[in-house]
């Protein structure tokens, strides 16, 4: 009853975060971690609070050396 719904549902929003990784220059492959590593998400949790710590007025621009 609902799987033809759902499938619409996924699909839409598999184009919508397909197009929000382009303008990245990533795909969905990209950022799938199979072995669900934490390593990624310590990463994550660092660069949020580097963000913090720069406060609200401040921009973030991270650049290489």
């Amino acid at each position: 009853m609902f799987d033809p719904v759902l499938t619409w549902a996924a699909r839409k929003y598999q184009a919508a975060v397909a197009t929000e990784l382009k303008k990245y220059g990533l795909r969905y492959e990209d950022l799938y971690d199979p072995q669900l590593n934490m390593d990624t998400w310590a990463e994550v949790q660092a660069e949020n609070t580097e963000k913090a710590m720069l406060g609200t007025g401040k921009d973030y621009d991270r650049s290489f050396p």
